[in-house]
């Protein structure tokens, strides 16, 4: 029993033994790196030389400052009524990736800002994504946009009706009200493949 006992101290004592060697060699071998005071990940330097380029070089102007919750070129003076909308025609599918778009039209006016939302109904009820669905890049406050359709990759039909609503603001008492309309009209979806 004495003996075993005595072995596994030995051995013990033997594995610290390599294991401070190993790591003062390791210190003395790689110190060179760490004696700089450097990481050995590298940092990068604020005295690198940028690319040449061609390109003209755009000196950075002010942005104006929002005046308040109101945006100034929004003309509530004359968005007195409520906003309307309708949507029309037919949108058919050729294949699952092609499409023709038949008049399939949303046609609004009064709407006061670009953050306005188009929320879209389909029936029956899919995964279709249905575009435009924010006023963002569009023509304010009335225009009329191509109702843009992406069908999900196994439609559970082979015909939609789409109806839409709109939300819109209107300056009551020095705040921005914001309302949601129904749209008139309906866009059919037809898969002919």
């Amino acid at each position: 029993m004495m003996k075993k006992n005595t072995l596994f101290w030995l051995a013990a004592l033997f594995l610290t033994i390599i294991v401070v060697v190993g790591v003062i060699y390791s210190r003395s071998h790689f110190s060179s790196d760490y004696s700089s005071g450097s990481s050995p990940n590298p940092t990068p330097s604020l005295e690198t030389k940028p690319a040449k380029s061609n390109l003209p070089i755009r000196q950075p102007s002010a942005s104006p400052k929002p005046s308040g919750l109101v945006q100034s070129d929004v003309p509530y003076a004359n968005l007195t009524q409520p906003a309307t909308c309708q949507i029309s025609g037919k949108v058919t599918f050729l294949s699952h990736n092609i499409s023709q778009n038949e008049s399939a039209d949303l046609t609004y006016t009064g709407i006061d800002s670009p953050a306005r939302l188009i929320k879209w109904q389909i029936i029956p009820n899919d995964a279709l994504a249905i575009g435009p669905n924010l006023f963002a890049s569009i023509k304010l406050p009335d225009g009329k946009e191509h109702i843009g359709v992406v069908l999900p990759e196994r439609p559970v039909a082979s015909s939609y009706k789409l109806s839409a609503s709109m939300t819109y603001g209107r300056l009551v008492a020095g705040d921005v009200k914001v309302y949601e309309v129904q749209c008139s009209g309906q866009t059919e979806v037809l898969l002919n493949y």
